[in-house]
């Protein structure tokens, strides 16, 4: 995290934030007025028609209609214009490769995906560079607009982009400088970020993010990650290593009852645990198609990986809901949407039984986002870099404001 004296701002530090939350609004509330734009900013209607002018003749933002509200001409209602923006997103994970072209509405436009285990860089960066021609062919009116990549993969990041504690099947990616790779492979600017905060910040845009400031984003694969949203923006901590719930210790105690021993939460919850065990059951599966498999056929492995699961998760979301008191627990994971729902029911089955003592009790959600979180997360990242409100954007010592616009990124 940066530390920031305090300083003043002017006039175009304040302009840039005004656009911000101005567009922010029309992007958190469809349809919606200026009248009610003023009231949701707190900005003068004048200010409101000015910058939604601007946003207007930017292609960021289209009239969705008109509303009457009795005398006079029917009042514009505003939306984000769909074509106003483009973003590519990157998720590299321990068993495939994702490559998605999203619009400024969030909109699926294009998806490329590969399975494939353990990935180099080379083939990563391969499979991405070949990966944007196709989709470009596919949208070529998004070439021009396009506000760059976000890459997402496991493991900590640095705040300065780089890979710190990569999966074992990956320690080659350590240390190396991914965003000026994967700007080369692609031709835009890269933000780099590990798949939990990646699927948190698209759920932040487009998900529960609509609804709620501050969340809590479990996403349940091959690791468990976490990204930590609160006041609308990700939190990453001093070191940029915040929400890194799968570190959590477990004690000898907290095991499936196999006889192994689990390191952390990581290791005891993951799909990888369950694949641990079908081993030791002479059965065979290490990727997701398997999960969904074993979902789909009622196999016993799932409903014991479900009461597990349950016991061992929420102590410490318990503690984090303690400490940060966010508005829900959101749950993801690449998987059937259904076991995910089966999780999240049971999560909160259980806390409905808690009895005294328990003043805030956690509030689990099923991600809306979907299985291709970390994707259209990654493709959110330049979107949120350029366009969210940071009340460190107004401190004339936190640099020049970010441009708005694509092309200008």
């Amino acid at each position: 995290m940066t530390n920031l004296v305090h300083s003043g701002t002017n006039l175009e530090y304040t302009k840039t934030h005004n656009l911000q939350v101005v567009l922010q609004a029309i992007r958190q509330n469809a349809n919606i007025s200026r009248p009610e734009l003023c009231k949701s900013t707190g900005l003068t209607a004048q200010t409101v028609s000015k910058i939604s002018q601007v946003l207007m003749e930017e292609g960021l933002i289209e009239i969705a209609g008109r509303r009457s509200a009795g005398r006079g001409y029917p009042a514009p209602e505003f939306r984000i214009r769909p074509s106003g923006g483009f973003a590519l997103g990157v998720n590299v994970d321990q068993d495939q490769i994702t490559v998605v072209l999203v619009d400024f509405a969030g909109i699926l436009c294009g998806r490329i995906h590969h399975n494939i285990r353990f990935p180099s860089v080379d083939v990563a960066l391969e499979i991405v560079k070949n990966a944007v021609v196709d989709l470009y062919r596919q949208t070529p009116e998004a070439r021009q607009k396009t506000y760059g990549m976000g890459l997402a993969v496991p493991g900590c990041i640095t705040l300065e982009g780089e890979l710190a504690t990569p999966p074992a099947g990956m320690i080659a990616w350590q240390g190396l400088p991914l965003q000026d790779l994967f700007a080369a492979a692609s031709g835009y600017p890269v933000w780099v970020e590990n798949n939990a905060n990646s699927a948190a910040v698209g759920e932040s845009f487009y998900g529960v993010g609509q609804k709620h400031l501050n969340f809590l984003h479990i996403v349940l694969g091959t690791g468990v990650g976490c990204g930590l949203i609160l006041n609308g923006l990700l939190y990453r901590g001093s070191l940029g290593f915040a929400g890194e719930l799968g570190l959590y210790p477990m004690t000898p105690l907290e095991s499936y009852g196999d006889n192994k021993i689990y390191r952390n939460l990581s290791e005891s919850i993951s799909f990888n645990s369950i694949f641990e065990r079908l081993k030791a059951q002479n059965e065979i599966g290490q990727d997701i198609k398997t999960i969904n498999d074993l979902v789909a056929s009622n196999h016993p492995e799932i409903e014991i990986w479900l009461e597990h699961t349950t016991a061992l998760l929420l102590t410490p979301v318990s503690v984090v809901q303690s400490l940060l008191d966010p508005d829900a627990i959101v749950i993801s994971g690449d998987v059937s949407l259904g076991l995910i729902e089966r999780l999240v029911g049971r999560l909160n089955d259980t806390v409905a039984t808690w009895q005294g003592g328990q003043l805030m009790v956690p509030k689990f959600l099923t991600a809306k986002v979907g299985s291709d979180g970390a994707a259209l997360g990654a493709a959110t990242l330049p979107f949120y870099h350029a366009l969210s409100v940071r009340p460190e954007g107004l401190l004339k010592n936190a640099g020049p404001p970010k441009p708005l616009f694509a092309g200008a990124v």
